[in-house]
């Protein structure tokens, strides 16, 4: 059965998937995989994400002219995806606190287009809160080349 709490969820992790494949113009031919990134640590929220198009790692930036010249990607675009991006992470936050259930710090999302498979690897344990020096840009750029040398 499920719950409320279940439901919003869901439905909040749905968005996120949607607006990072709206994008790319739901371009279910090359993109492979999307990858999803939302930090919650300390209850400071971090959003980032990249592509796997055409068996090629694909950062979301406007420096990468090719990404944004194949979908027509616009700097208005690029920072309406990483507002919503942060609102929804906000969203989790809240709705994680509203339920009281313990808020995850870290969530690794990961969407396949041609298949539809999504996974959402959830952590508790604390990865930057601790450390003196590392931030949750650190956790994504590690993820991003696990995810590259893979």
């Amino acid at each position: 059965m499920t719950t409320e709490f279940d439901y919003q969820f869901q439905e909040l992790f749905t968005q996120l998937v949607e607006e990072a494949f709206e994008l790319v113009n739901n371009d279910i031919a090359h993109i492979e995989h999307i990858y999803i990134y939302v930090s919650l640590e300390g209850r400071s929220v971090f959003f980032n994400l990249f592509y796997l198009i055409d068996n090629e790692m694909t950062r979301v930036n406007l420096k990468n002219s090719t990404f944004c010249t194949n979908y027509a990607v616009t700097k208005e675009q690029v920072k309406e995806l990483f507002k919503s991006g942060l609102d929804i992470s906000e969203g989790i936050l809240r709705l994680f606190e509203t339920f009281n259930r313990e808020v995850p710090t870290l969530m690794k999302i990961t969407y396949e287009p041609k298949t539809g498979k999504f996974n959402n690897d959830i952590s508790y344990e604390n990865w930057y809160l601790d450390h003196p020096t590392r931030t949750a840009v650190d956790g994504f750029e590690e993820w991003y080349q696990k995810v590259a040398m893979s």
